[in-house]
């Protein structure tokens, strides 16, 4: 990862020379990285040579690979074993869908379905 460049970026980001050498992939082009973050949903921009992701958006990929590999490892304790890690599940904020009870009996019945 580039220390600091010239122009000042706002973010820190990774040339995809650098995420190949990440990823162990060999040869002249970007193929195989450009249909990596395809597959992973990251967000690649520049041009030619210059293109780069977002760090941020690396990071997340690895943990959310990490975390992953141990749900698959460890079925029943998985939540443990990332205490155990010290790895912090990131759930997002976005709770536009779900329902919040304003009354009382509306509530009762919300605890009651949780319950369950």
């Amino acid at each position: 990862m580039e220390k600091s460049r010239k122009c000042k970026e706002k973010f820190r980001t990774i040339s995809l020379q650098e995420v190949k050498a990440m990823l162990g992939y060999s040869g002249k082009g970007f193929r195989s990285v450009l249909r990596w973050c395809g597959k992973k949903k990251i967000t690649v921009f520049g041009d030619g040579r210059r293109r780069r992701i977002l760090e941020s958006d690396w990071v997340s990929t690895q943990q959310k690979d990490l975390v992953r590999s141990i749900k698959l490892n460890f079925p029943t304790t998985w939540m443990n074993e990332l205490k155990r890690r010290r790895i912090q599940l990131i759930l997002p904020l976005d709770n536009s869908n779900v329902y919040q009870a304003q009354s009382t009996h509306a509530q009762k019945i919300s605890k009651e379905w949780n319950d369950e």
